[in-house]
């Protein structure tokens, strides 16, 4: 069974690649995928070529964040960070949804990433920050494997 992990941005493109070392998969991200596009395009195109489906997003505010809350069933799994199932339409789909986006996440881990996760090299800057930093390391260590379990039991 093909895993398809999909990333709306670079922060977020590089939470998938850890994801995916926990729970398999490819990572696909394209630089003009955003909340809608995933949510009402790509979705469509890709999970008929994909036997399970994560996308990993941003909640947003306003009325993107209806758009995920009438989508997910979602449940926080630490902080700033809720996974959930699809309904409808998108019955099937795990989502990792970042609350209210990913930059907020790395504050809450203790990093100050400023607009660095939204550029091509969010992965370096993301795991050169956490090599140097035990704390946050060890919290988004933690934060990873608990919703990598989360994704495995709605995967099933």
């Amino acid at each position: 069974m093909q895993t398809c992990i999909v990333a709306e941005c670079y922060g977020n493109e590089c939470v998938g690649e850890y994801l995916r070392n926990a729970v398999g998969g490819k990572v696909r991200h394209n630089p003009y995928y955003g909340l809608e596009r995933i949510l009402r395009n790509v979705v469509k195109e890709i999970k008929p070529r994909c036997s399970r489906l994560v996308v990993v997003i941003d909640y947003e505010t306003g009325d993107a964040r209806i758009l995920v809350e009438k989508n997910f069933r979602l449940t926080q799994i630490c902080g700033k960070v809720w996974v959930g199932q699809g309904v409808n339409k998108l019955a099937g789909v795990v989502a990792v949804v970042f609350d209210p986006h990913i930059e907020t996440f790395a504050e809450w881990l203790g990093l100050n990433p400023g607009d660095k996760l939204k550029h091509k090299d969010a992965c370096n800057y993301l795991y050169s920050e956490l090599k140097r930093d035990n704390d946050a390391n060890s919290k988004f260590e933690n934060c990873i494997q608990r919703i990598a379990a989360a994704i495995r039991q709605f995967l099933g």
